[in-house]
């Protein structure tokens, strides 16, 4: 049962962001629907084998609780009557002008509300069902590698519809960042994030496969670091070249926030392996020197895109006022609604009742193209702490992940860099909130958690780390 759960949840999670980075109506109430299914499925055979239990539960007790408070508190936002002092004040005014009694809650929109409340319960029940039916190292390695042949897919499709000039997504013509590469998604920043996600995860798997193959075999002269080089790249040459089709799809998004972070997390990853396999520091400068010849012959090949949207980090490009306009107007609706928030998913409807008339594109700014503001405008400043909380303590519990383990030490490595790279893009965009994009983040930081602890022993004895 367990392995049909988990593969069902594998496919799911690689297929979602097919359709418009799984943006749309249809493709979300899809995912969630197929979620609870298959929670259910899990729960009926939590309840038939009762010799099984629930794993992790003590280990992540305290993120799992704050999760829930979270869910809970956006559940009374759109859905309990409050006092009028908690309620927003716009259900009063609506009474007063039509006439009628309206129910008085704190979220301006509460249908939203609940939306983006069974959206976020459904990114929870991947993370829990991926926990619940993984556990094997092994595992873990060959849903990453399904990862990162689906990541190479989707640049794959990306570079197509940019070689040939389609301007194109699915068919449909692309209203916006026609110019750049968006594989299935419509923003280039989402899709960037995705693409970072899947050049971490294959560089995680590279250096996973090189851990494995020299923990095997002695490297101690030339000819034997060049026979296991050359099994190494017998077995991995397809990571290389999905590396290097997923690389070039990101540099041609254009997205300079996607570039930096993803730039940022594969120096924390480096860094974390040579560290772990006590490398010299020469090693690593030359590793990290290495990585930036990469990434300059890339660019370079991949054109003038590229390099100019790579000048408009010192330069600038115009969005700068926009964006500081979208914050300052941010910051007041949380002077406003400093506890209660506006109601989780209603920034569009905030903003709207905010905008001034000196912003650009105000009409289609339905993000505040920063993450922690967004939350902190939706759910108040009490319990956008508490989310942040929860990511914080994964974040550690992968920390810590690192060093439990051994020769799988690069699978919790995965978890930490991954919440890093979105964490800096989160300061500038908003691309958490894309659905494909946060269904893949649950899934593969469920992944490395799940590798946090050493590998159970088998029958009496002291525990100790895994080989």
């Amino acid at each position: 049962m367990d392995r049909f759960i988990f593969f069902s949840v594998l496919a799911l999670v690689l297929i979602f962001p097919v359709f418009f980075g799984g943006n749309v109506n249809w493709a979300w109430d899809s995912f969630a629907l197929l979620s609870s299914l298959l929670l259910v499925l899990w729960g009926a055979g939590f309840f038939i084998n009762k010799s099984a239990g629930i794993k992790f539960r003590q280990k992540l007790q305290a993120p799992f609780l704050l999760f829930t408070l979270v869910l809970l508190w956006i559940a009374i936002q759109g859905l309990v009557p409050v006092p009028k002092g908690w309620a927003n004040p716009m259900w009063g005014e609506a009474e007063a002008v039509l006439g009628v009694t309206l129910p008085h809650v704190i979220s301006i929109e509460p249908g939203r509300t609940i939306t983006g409340l069974v959206r976020l319960i459904s990114y929870g029940m991947i993370f829990f069902l991926v926990l619940q039916t993984t556990r094997r190292p092994e595992q873990v390695v060959g849903a990453l590698k399904a990862f990162a042949a689906a990541a190479a897919l989707y640049a794959g499709y990306g570079l197509y519809i940019q070689l040939t000039g389609a301007a194109t997504v699915l068919g449909y013509d692309k209203f916006y960042y026609p110019d750049s590469l968006t594989s299935t998604f419509i923003n280039r920043n989402s899709y960037a994030t995705y693409a970072g996600f899947g050049l971490l995860a294959i560089t995680t798997l590279g250096l996973q496969g090189w851990v494995t193959i020299t923990s095997r075999a002695p490297t101690g002269n030339i000819h034997g670091r060049w026979v296991l080089l050359s099994e190494y790249l017998s077995r991995h040459w397809w990571l290389i070249l999905a590396w290097a089709i997923v690389l070039t799809a990101l540099l041609l998004t254009g997205s300079r926030a996607g570039m930096v972070t993803t730039l940022a997390a594969l120096i924390a990853l480096l860094v974390i392996y040579i560290g772990g396999r006590r490398h010299s520091l020469q090693k690593g400068l030359l590793a990290i020197a290495g990585l930036f010849a990469v990434l300059a012959g890339v660019v370079l090949f991949s054109g003038k895109l590229v390099l100019a949207r790579l000048l408009t980090l010192f330069f600038g490009d115009g969005n700068e006022a926009i964006r500081a306009s979208l914050y300052d107007q941010g910051m007041q609706i949380i002077r406003d609604y400093p506890l209660t928030g506006t109601g989780y998913d209603t920034y569009p409807f905030a903003f709207y009742l905010y905008r001034g008339m000196d912003v650009e594109f105000s009409l289609r700014s339905v993000h505040a193209h920063n993450t922690y503001l967004e939350n902190a405008i939706e759910l108040g400043i009490p319990a956008a702490v508490i989310l942040a909380l929860v990511f914080v303590m994964l974040f550690w519990t992968c920390t810590r992940g690192i060093h439990r383990r051994r020769r799988y030490f690069m699978l919790p490595v995965l978890g930490l860099v991954i919440t890093l790279q979105i964490a800096l893009h989160s300061l500038v965009d908003f691309s958490m909130e894309m659905p494909g994009v946060a269904a893949t983040y649950a899934f593969l930081m469920a992944l490395a958690v799940s590798q946090c602890w050493p590998k159970p022993r088998p029958g009496p004895g002291p525990r100790s780390k895994d080989q």
